[in-house]
């Protein structure tokens, strides 16, 4: 990937576009620019899953519905939202943009535009698998067109969109449904006169379809066809044929035309429209010709003598030498090549010598050479002798100011066919034609595309110095928009072919400059500053590319060498194998390289069994277990509906347990507030069950509404990966108790129920009363690891900025509790603030340390999106059994001391190692056999045996079987006594089972 300071540059560069876009007076030009600069930052971070690139999309997508509002704007957030899941995994977040969406979306008053936004909605829904939510929207988005009072003509473009919909997810019997609604509306709703524009509206969103990918674009036409074979008598139909014939005369699946070659004839001749009826015969003999279908000569001479039929005196100019064009070119193809070149200087003379064309001769004439191109690409001859006729036409009857151009277009298809056919001599002589073109600006992109040329022939000397006077060149070209193209072409050229990112940059910024500095025109600024943006995007891109591509060769090279060292069948083989394995991991990012992390694992631990149980006797025999079978992979496969739930693919069991969270809201959030905060977890209860409630009615003084949110979570316990929950709050009006299932789980509720809106200033006053002196403190345990790093990078991201900051800097490494203190002033300056101070206390060095941070706030709710932040610091870790995995409860961990895993049973010590900063704390699996050879464990046994006697014993052994109570009684007071030593005592409980007994007094708390 591109280095720090490349992509700061790349990144400035866009934003650089993007500021340049806001400045545009014009507003569909600055929503086409904020609008592509999301796009751009949605693929960029699909390619490299950032999810801070992502969070720089949806802030460009905001930026649109700011700045105008649109359904533009929404449904680039909708594309956002569709990438956090796809490509993130971040299903919450995903869900929680699209809640904000749907609601934007009702301010969009065209009926159309807002199901295009909604439908969006729907397909990401259904992606996400949240089928209850995508059918409750697929029901919404229906009724709205039911229920809408828009004219036919609308709700029918409407339902189309719907259709769409239901073609790209597949779901055919519901896009049948809706096909039928619209076809009941043509045959009886509608006046004669709007059916044909209705029926064109439903062959264009037929047409949309066809060209989607992956989907079967004859198929789409075909379904056209049929449905305006049922409607011939209309008007349009000419109209719509032709809108359908362009497009399947571009198709290359032409199975159905070759069966059908006689209808389509016919329908082309009885075309009344002579527009359509000449671009439709041109579209069907090229496709003859150049797909090599086989058509009687006849029926051709017959369509070549119906476009000699047609008037052309009634053909406007421009009509006209499209026409001629036309037909100059099928004789060429079907009769003589020699009769296009007479035919195309028979025209250039009508041009030149005719009052009718002066009006736009430059036009006419440069149309009438590119013709040439056109006709060379159609013919496609071996060899580039037609292009040397156009250079020679260009040169007898081009007016001076279009010569250089159409010389440009005429060597650019030149040097296109010499890359394709690998031809050097080629390239050569387009450089000497080049020459001829006398003005830079035209010049300068043949040049550069012989470059490239030079490049895919592999002659890289050339290719360099091509490009390089092509650089030294830019300086001269006069025109803006042409320095401008020719920077981004350029650009291209050295970051694909020679990787000089400080060169491309270069090219590209003083590309913005020119588009700043030199544009007028808005609509060239704008295309500027899209395509620049796009060429950054496609730096950063290929720089991440080249970066994967050496990881993945290295990592290839690294799995041979393992594979080698296994070979070997030693134990210097295998132990090398180990730490080869463990490089690879490395290089790995654990979340989207999820199977070959899990594999790899697996065959780390495998190597590792295998180790313990070595024999030098029989290697063959011990190494058989590493080869896993093809089938075995399955079960490492991640399916995509999995990411959301963030399931560890090691553990394999079903696990189930609740996290609960409480929280009291401290009398400070109005009813109304509270309602739209319940709303979006409860659905619509409150609503249904109180519709007579006072909105602006206040809670009760010292009224409390608390909620407690149960996660079940089968995978993992940590609140934000459950897949399963549910909230119960008090309801202040029934004044009961509500329990609601939540589904999707929304677990990103917590702590957000108490973000109040703004307050407006007639408020002030009331609120002042209830907060003024109020001091709240709020611990978190955490008993994992808080590096002071951490705790000031944390506070860099905080969302506001810091008025005071006062703390004592400490090294090192805390264990205990994290408070945060937060005091609610009012300052003379009549803006609410609160004081947050946050103390972090616990062991550290074996010394009681703090840190102290003091800093005003001057929005409550940050409090809690500070809270929330410390509570991601805090650690889970995992069961250290590889066969369980399941994470462990944070509230029974604690430095330096034992554990048992809930689930399996398995004893392990949490070991504090301060030296360490980066990973102070690690978990060690712990055998009761190993026991007896640790001094320290034994000493804490007896130190544990003598403080239950203090305890009382009879308290500790009330949760044994009563038949083993007095057994281990006895055998406990021994200990306390000293009459039997603790390392006895656990050999004794080892070898009768009991197994419970002494991981209950390793893991007694004191």
């Amino acid at each position: 990937m591109a280095s720090a300071s490349e992509e700061n540059r790349i990144f400035t560069l866009i934003e650089n576009i993007s500021n340049l876009g806001i400045k545009i007076e014009d507003l569909s030009s600055r929503t086409d620019i904020l609008c592509n600069i999301t796009r751009i930052y949605v693929k960029i971070a699909e390619r490299t899953r950032n999810p801070e690139i992502l969070r720089r999309a949806l802030e460009h997508s905001n930026k649109v519905s700011k700045l105008v509002f649109d359904f533009n704007g929404l449904r680039e957030q909708a594309r956002v939202a569709d990438a956090t899941y796809r490509t993130m995994g971040m299903k919450i977040q995903a869900l929680n943009l699209i809640a904000k969406i749907e609601e934007e979306s009702r301010r969009i008053k065209d009926l159309s535009l807002r199901i295009e936004v909604l439908t969006d909605i729907a397909a990401i829904l259904q992606a996400l698998k949240e089928t209850e939510k995508y059918e409750e929207s697929i029901k919404r988005i229906i009724k709205s067109i039911e229920t809408s009072t828009t004219p036919l003509v609308v709700k029918i473009d409407s339902y189309m969109i719907v259709y769409k919909h239901f073609i790209i997810v597949n779901d055919n019997k519901r896009a049948n449904e809706i096909l039928s609604i619209i076809l009941v509306h043509l045959d009886n709703g509608i006046e004669h006169s709007q059916k044909g524009e209705i029926l064109r509206t439903v062959v264009n969103m037929f047409i949309m379809i066809a060209d989607m990918p992956q989907q079967d674009k004859i198929q789409q036409l075909i379904k056209a066809i049929e449905l305006v074979k049922k409607y011939e008598n209309l008007d349009d139909t000419d109209l719509i044929y032709g809108d359908i014939f362009k497009q399947l005369f571009t198709c290359e699946n032409d199975d159905w035309l070759k069966q059908n070659l006689e209808w389509v004839a016919s329908k082309i001749v009885a075309m009344e429209k002579s527009r359509i009826k000449i671009d439709s015969i041109f579209g069907f003999l090229t496709k003859i010709y150049a797909d090599k279908i086989e058509f009687a000569s006849d029926r051709i001479k017959d369509l070549l003598a119906v476009l000699d039929g047609i008037d052309k005196t009634k053909l406007g100019p421009s009509r006209y030498v499209a026409f001629m064009l036309m037909r100059v070119q099928l004789d060429g193809l079907f009769v003589d090549p020699a009769l296009f070149f007479k035919g195309v200087e028979t025209l250039l003379d009508e041009l030149l010598h005719s009052s009718q064309f002066r009006k736009n001769l430059q036009e006419w004439v440069m149309q009438t050479l590119q013709g040439v191109i056109t006709f060379f690409k159609l013919a496609r001859p071996a060899r580039v002798e037609y292009l040397e006729k156009g250079i020679g036409l260009t040169f007898n009857y081009a007016l001076p100011d279009i010569k250089n151009e159409v010389l440009k277009f005429i060597i650019l298809a030149m040097v296109e066919h010499a890359a394709s056919t690998k031809d050097g001599e080629l390239l050569d002589h387009c450089i000497d034609l080049s020459k001829k073109i006398e003005i830079l600006d035209e010049r300068i992109f043949v040049s550069v595309a012989i470059g490239h040329a030079f490049y895919e022939l592999n002659n890289i000397p050339r290719a360099q110095d091509v490009i390089s006077a092509c650089l030294d060149e830019l300086i001269n070209i006069t025109k803006p928009t042409s320095r401008i193209e020719a920077r981004i072409q350029l650009a291209r050229a050295i970051i694909t072919r020679q990787y000089d990112v400080d060169g491309t940059l270069i090219l590209l910024e003083d590309a913005v400059q020119d588009a700043n500095l030199y544009l007028v025109k808005v609509t060239n600024k704008t295309v500027a500053l899209h395509e620049i943006a796009t060429e950054a995007m496609n730096v950063y891109i290929t720089l991440f590319e080249a970066e994967e591509e050496a990881k993945r060769q290295k990592y290839n090279a690294i799995m041979t060498r393992a594979k080698e060292e296994i070979d070997t069948h030693t134990r210097k083989g295998i132990e090398n194998a180990i730490k080869l394995y463990d490089d690879a991991l490395d290089m790995m990012n654990g979340s989207t390289d999820r199977y070959e992390h899990a594999f790899i694992t697996e065959q780390i631990n495998r190597l590792r069994t295998y180790l313990q149980n070595f024999s030098e006797t029989a290697p063959q025999q011990a190494i058989q277990p590493l080869q896993m079978e093809s089938s075995q992979k399955d079960k490492f496969k991640v399916s995509k509906s999995d990411i959301g739930y963030k399931q560890s693919v090691l553990w394999r069991k079903k696990r189930e347990m609740v996290y609960s969270v409480e929280i009291t809201n401290n009398a400070k959030i109005q009813i109304s507030e509270l309602y739209c905060r319940i709303k979006k977890y409860a659905g619509e209860y409150l609503e249904l069950m109180h519709d007579s409630v006072q909105k602006t009615q206040v809670l009760k003084p010292n009224g409390t509404f608390t909620c407690e949110f149960n996660f079940i979570a089968k995978r993992d316990v940590v609140p934000s990966k459950a897949i399963e929950s549910d909230i119960s709050f008090f309801d202040p009006v029934s004044e009961s108790t509500v329990i609601i299932d939540l589904d999707p789980p929304s677990t990103s509720a917590q702590f957000k129920f108490f973000e109040p809106k703004t307050t407006t200033v007639d408020k002030f006053e009331k609120l002042r009363q209830k907060m003024e002196k109020k001091t709240h403190e709020i611990v978190i345990p955490f008993n994992v690891y808080l590096t002071w790093k951490k705790v000031t990078s944390l506070l860099k991201k905080l969302p506001f900025a810091v008025v005071q900051r006062d703390y004592n800097e400490i090294a090192g490494q805390f264990f205990g509790v994290l408070r945060l203190y937060a005091e609610s002033r009012w300052p003379r300056m009549k803006r609410f603030s609160t004081l947050i101070q946050i103390v972090i206390s616990g062991d550290g060095n074996e010394h009681e340390s703090n840190v102290k941070l003091e800093f005003f706030i001057q929005d409550m709710p940050i409090f809690y999106n500070l809270l929330n932040m410390f509570q991601e610091l805090i650690e889970v870790f995992e069961c250290p059994n590889v066969e369980c995995n399941a994470p462990l409860d944070k509230e029974k961990l604690v430095p330096d001391s034992y554990g048992t895993c809930k689930f399996c049973n398995q004893m392990f010590y949490l070991e504090a190692n301060l030296a360490k900063l980066d990973k102070p704390l690690r978990l060690r699996t712990v055998t009761l056999q190993s026991l007896l050879d640790d001094s320290q464990s034994l000493d804490l046994v007896s130190k544990r045996i003598k403080q239950l006697k203090k305890d009382g014993m009879d308290e500790f052994l009330a949760s044994f079987p009563v038949e083993a109570k007095e057994k281990y009684k006895i055998a406990l007071e021994k200990v306390s006594k000293g009459e039997i030593k603790a390392r006895d005592f656990l050999a004794e409980s080892i070898k009768n089972g009991d197994d419970k007994l002494i991981q209950s007094i390793l893991t007694r708390r004191d």
